[in-house]
């Protein structure tokens, strides 16, 4: 049998495939980035194969680095299924979800699912996901994002349309806000890893080359709304959102201007995952739930 190599250096390899910077990977591991890289390294060394681009601290999967995490990923999961001796008859749920989500949304209509499933004990973890992917520590998470990594199971809740909100005293501050080029004058509020909005909207708009004056970014959606209510600075919106504070008069549209979106809500989990019967279950309703309501 041909020699393996080391779990350790697959495991970095696996965890680095789903996190931008080797900081957090080294976070994660307990271990220096140079441990990390040495393991990665290791493991191209193996294969003979490089397995990332590296920029600094930023790693990205090359096409070789891709092929080999989608051959992994069943095998890995196998492994960890091999060392459950019972199957899995458990009623709790741990969910990822966004506070603003959570708040806005999911816990107005709980009422209904409880009075389905009441066995089923749910636990709302609002600490913030990986980009693009979900924590170990969750069963599923809801994610607002434009990219999902292709290993996990994912589905699209609702389209959204992203537009520009802020105080109202900012409409007619110094500088006032007129066109949407004014935003040069301004302060920026982004969700983490939502860079990408601001760069379509401005193309949309036919300013590509318009640039904020400063960008401040949040890890939680209520706390962004909430500071661009106080008039720290303007947001992207959607009606998901924001209709709640521009319906209080918090928050106003200071352009019409609304460009559709990639970055919306999904459900996500791991494929192995839709086996079980309770994630399966409110799975199945909160799809249900986004049909009759919205």
């Amino acid at each position: 049998m041909r020699r393996l190599p080391s779990m350790g250096a697959i495991e970095a390899f696996v965890i680095a495939a789903q996190r931008p910077t080797l900081r957090e990977v080294s976070d994660e591991l307990n271990l220096s980035p140079s441990a990390v890289s040495r393991r990665i390294k290791a493991l191209e060394s193996y294969l003979g194969q490089e397995l990332f681009d590296r920029t600094g601290n930023e790693v990205h999967l090359t096409d070789d680095g891709a092929e080999l995490l989608k051959r992994l990923t069943p095998a890995l999961e196998s492994i960890a299924n091999a060392f459950i001796t019972t199957p899995d008859r458990s009623n709790a749920l741990r969910l990822g979800v966004p506070s603003l989500f959570c708040s806005h949304w999911l816990l107005p209509h709980m009422a209904d699912f409880n009075s389905r499933f009441p066995d089923i004990v749910i636990t709302f973890d609002t600490s913030p996901q990986p980009i693009g992917g979900i924590r170990d520590d969750v069963d599923a998470a809801i994610l607002f994002t434009d990219q999902i990594s292709e290993l996990l199971y994912s589905r699209r809740l609702r389209r959204e349309f992203a537009y520009l909100v802020c105080a109202p005293s900012l409409t007619s501050g110094t500088p006032p806000l007129q066109t949407p080029a004014d935003i040069a004058h301004h302060k920026l509020l982004l969700l983490r890893g939502s860079d990408r909005l601001l760069t379509k909207w401005t193309a949309a708009l036919g300013i590509p080359h318009v640039r904020p004056a400063a960008i401040s970014y949040f890890d939680n959606g209520q706390l962004m709304m909430e500071a661009a209510a106080n008039g720290l600075g303007l947001a992207f919106g959607i009606d998901f959102h924001s209709a709640s504070f521009i319906d209080a008069g918090r928050l106003v549209r200071p352009f019409g201007e609304r460009i559709p979106t990639e970055f919306n809500f999904f459900f996500a989990c791991k494929h192995s995952a839709l086996d079980n019967r309770t994630l399966k279950r409110f799975h199945d309703w909160i799809f249900r739930q986004f049909e009759q309501n919205l």
